[in-house]
């Protein structure tokens, strides 16, 4: 029932799909996104909801628009949520209207919706609705905007959410998509559209099943070598995680986590952390990329994060970024720190990035935060838990 890539190519060519974010909620998964951070999926069983699925499309590069004239999506939603019974929806619908108005003007999570202003569509389905929400990212201080649609059919809920930064009017292509995605629904219940749910790549499942076995044979467990959510803050979660694909077919992992508030015992505000280890075929080759990162030029560092970074900026994503390397940490067998801010667009994001190795162990840490929240000395000490646990979950001959 849910829109696919193609439904939204002609409006939103950059946007792609998201295969970590995207495919079936359960209720608790349902309930860690609703707007009432006191949900539970007792909560959302007792209201009648037996299952979901989404697709999430994603632009990070549409995050950092700096020119206020362009509307672009960072964020686009297509969701069915299964209900008991058809009066079940209908007052699922009711309750998310309700909860917008109430919860306005708070914080939570680190967004606070500022305005909301809907409106009914009764030829979309039962109970159709079209809004707007207007929030402000907190930690950011920058202004967003989420176009809505909401309609039943049946015992099934159905949305569209487009989130762009700043104030543009995404309305009328949100009740596009919305008419768009019922005409499918229509196929669907009479059989016509059918399809395969979201998997993860198969490429990177095979790689990842490789990767599981080396690490295991050589006694290297990826992993645990990590930072988890509760070493960090009482809020952060996982976004993702697993064994990952590269070119040489090196045992990579990597776990990603968002944060909505200071770290533990630390001084800084933090968004995300990104981690990464790779184990490399000799302690030579795990320190070979630090090294590297010890001399490069700002400019070709700035050419590289730019590339990653703000890939729909090409050439001009290093112009869009100041960097700093301080002196090389005292971390592992090699050890280097940049400090990235995202300074000439809006809003600015900070970034610490921190690189080193241990034995075969080569480490990647990227933290994220709002402008001139995040200090170094936090991430290096981040790094120093990593490298302790890479040293406990590593071969003694390692």
């Amino acid at each position: 029932m849910v829109l696919t890539l193609e439904a939204i190519q002609d409006e939103f060519p950059e946007l792609q799909l998201d295969l970590e974010r995207s495919g079936y909620r359960d209720n608790a998964a349902a309930a860690r996104s609703t707007m009432d951070p006191e949900d539970t999926a007792a909560n959302l069983a007792a209201q009648g909801r037996i299952d979901g699925y989404d697709h999430e499309f994603t632009n990070p590069s549409a995050f950092f628009d700096a020119d206020p004239m362009v509307t672009r999506p960072h964020i686009a939603l297509s969701v069915v949520d299964l209900y008991e019974s058809n009066e079940a929806a209908i007052a699922s619908v009711g309750r998310s209207m309700v909860e917008l108005v109430r919860f306005e003007g708070q914080d939570i999570d680190g967004v606070m919706i500022t305005d909301v202003y809907h409106a009914d569509l009764p030829d979309l389905g039962k109970s159709g609705v079209i809004g707007r929400m207007n929030q402000l990212l907190v930690e950011y201080e920058a202004e967003s905007t989420g176009a809505f649609v909401m309609w039943v059919r049946g015992p099934v809920v159905a949305r569209v959410l487009l989130v762009t930064v700043g104030l543009g009017d995404l309305g009328p292509v949100a009740e596009a998509l919305a008419r768009r995605m019922d005409r499918r629904i229509d196929g669907v219940f009479a059989g016509e559209i059918s399809a395969t749910p979201v998997v993860p790549d198969p490429a990177l499942g095979s790689a990842g099943r490789a990767a599981d076995r080396a690490a295991l044979v050589e006694g290297y467990d990826l992993p645990a070598m990590l930072l988890r959510p509760e070493d960090l803050a009482d809020d952060a979660a996982i976004g993702g995680e697993g064994f990952i694909a590269v070119g040489g077919g090196l045992p990579v992992y990597q776990r990603q986590m968002s944060i909505r508030g200071p770290l533990k015992e630390a001084d800084s505000t933090v968004s995300d952390v990104s981690q990464t280890v790779s184990l490399f075929p000799t302690v030579e080759e795990a320190q070979g990329p630090v090294r590297v990162l010890q001399t490069v030029s700002h400019d070709a560092f700035k050419g590289l994060v730019g590339a990653t970074l703000l890939p729909s900026f090409g050439e001009q994503g290093g112009d869009a970024m100041t960097v700093h390397r301080p002196e090389h940490p005292e971390l592992g067998d090699a050890a280097v720190v940049f400090e990235v801010s995202l300074d000439a667009l809006v809003p600015q994001v900070d970034f610490v990035m921190l690189f080193f190795s241990i034995g075969r162990v080569s480490v990647q840490l990227i933290v994220a935060g709002p402008y001139e929240g995040i200090a170094p000395d936090d991430v290096i000490e981040m790094g120093r838990i990593i490298a302790q646990r890479v040293l406990q979950h590593s071969p003694t001959s390692g």
